[in-house]
Order: structure tokens, then C-alpha cells, then sequence
């Protein structure tokens, strides 16, 4: 265990502190709103893909809508998201690999220009990233391979970084929030440092428990002054 003096009420990383956000994620009054939110995009996500390419596009665009609602990702055109998502060859396929290169390649070919600028300027039009957002609707489409990337997950794997992260084991690549937030196979490879750091033993929850708990340790000590999930 670290040493080093940790803020008032958080917890060191432990099987016990898992456990105890994984409850307070299933049975808290508070938490019932987002949890509402997650039935209901599963229950979406769960369909069978259409084969008829106008129906699938209308499904895929359902999809963006409401996860740029409730997870308030920015996203400006879900029309266009939706389009490049559509044009993904076997996107069914891709998206249920497991390997850390096919999955860091499907998140950066929706999130690479996804989006598109708007308002009155010269930009308007121009690709925009959506990084954050693609991490998002792969995530939903397979929760056990693809991990969430957005700011108070960053900043949880950010703050206990001096705990876990070895230079040495990433080919002596700094530790870098900006990188964790445009790199996905950046951040699969931290993620998966924390997930495996000895001191923390926390191999034995799965990717989707261990997000939900970073999310709340985040969303608990690290708030942002702008209430999205953008980051």
C-alpha cells in the first residue's frame, strides 16, 4: 500500500472499495437515475443489427441520440456520426473482437474526424473528433472488451498513477493524460496497469465493474465544474 497521503474520504484501491462502489451502483437511491439510463441503452444495444442498410442506418442514428443525451458527449451531428459508423465494414465483427490492436483501431476509426464542426465560422463542416463518444458506443456494443474513456476515469487512473504505472513497462512513455484521451491503445494499456498492479488486486473484477468504479471514485472526488460526461 502507498504511502502517501490521500484525500480526505478516498480510499486506496481494493477489492473491498470495489465491492463497495459496485453497491452503492446497484442499490443507491441516488444512482437509480443512471442506472434507469443503462437499462435502457442496453435494451438498444441488444437488438439484432438489421441487414436492410437504410433500417440499419435509422438504428445506428437511435443509438448516437441517445447516448449523446444521456451520457452528454457534445456530439453536434449524430447524423454524421451515425454515417461513419454505418460505413464501417463488418462493424458487427469488428466490434466483437477482443484483441487490444482491433479494438483501439475501431474506436479511432469512428472517433478520427466522427464528428463535424458547427456555427458561423470558417470551421463549419470540418471534421471534429469524438473520441470519448466512440469509447462510449463501443463499450455497449461489448462491454467486456472495450473500456470507457471519459474524465473522472482519467483522473482517478491520473491521481493513483505513482502507484502503478512503470515507465519501464511502457517502453519509457510518459504517463500522460492527453495521450490516455486520444490514444486508445494508450489508455487500454494503463487501464489494464491498474487493473493488474499487485498491490491493488483487482484481476478478479471484470472491465465493466471496474469502470463503474473509477467512474464513481471520479465523479465523488474529482467533479467538474461543467457537469458532462464530454471527457
Amino acid at each position: 500500500m502507498s504511502s502517501r497521503k490521500l484525500p480526505p474520504g478516498i480510499e486506496y484501491p481494493s477489492p473491498d472499495e470495489v465491492k463497495k462502489y459496485l453497491h452503492k451502483w446497484s442499490h443507491g437511491k441516488e444512482m437509480d437515475h443512471y442506472r434507469k439510463q443503462e437499462q435502457h441503452i442496453q435494451h438498444l444495444f441488444e437488438k439484432p443489427h438489421s441487414l436492410d442498410p437504410s433500417i440499419r442506418l435509422e438504428e445506428i442514428i437511435s443509438k448516437v441520440c441517445i447516448l449523446n443525451a444521456f451520457y452528454s458527449t457534445e456530439i453536434n451531428s449524430p447524423i454524421h456520426v451515425a454515417k461513419r459508423i454505418a460505413s464501417i465494414r463488418d462493424f458487427v465483427v469488428k466490434v466483437a473482437e477482443t484483441s487490444r490492436k482491433s479494438c483501439s483501431q475501431l474506436v479511432a476509426r469512428i472517433a478520427k474526424g466522427g464528428d463535424i464542426l458547427v456555427g458561423t465560422g470558417n470551421d463549419y463542416g470540418n471534421p471534429r473528433d469524438c473520441y470519448s463518444f466512440a469509447t462510449k458506443y463501443c463499450h455497449h456494443h461489448n462491454r467486456d472488451s472495450f473500456r470507457i474513456c471519459d474524465s473522472y476515469v482519467v483522473q482517478v487512473l491520473s491521481y493513483f498513477k505513482k502507484d502503478f504505472f512503470d515507465k519501464k513497462k511502457f517502453s519509457n512513455i510518459r504517463f500522460s493524460i492527453k495521450r490516455m484521451k486520444t490514444d486508445y491503445a494508450f489508455f487500454h494499456d494503463v487501464f489494464e496497469a491498474f487493473k493488474s498492479h499487485p498491490g491493488f488486486c483487482l484481476n478478479k473484477f471484470s472491465n465493466w465493474q471496474l469502470d463503474k468504479y473509477l467512474w464513481l471514485l471520479g465523479k465523488k472526488y474529482f467533479p467538474r465544474k461543467k457537469q458532462t460526461e464530454a471527457e
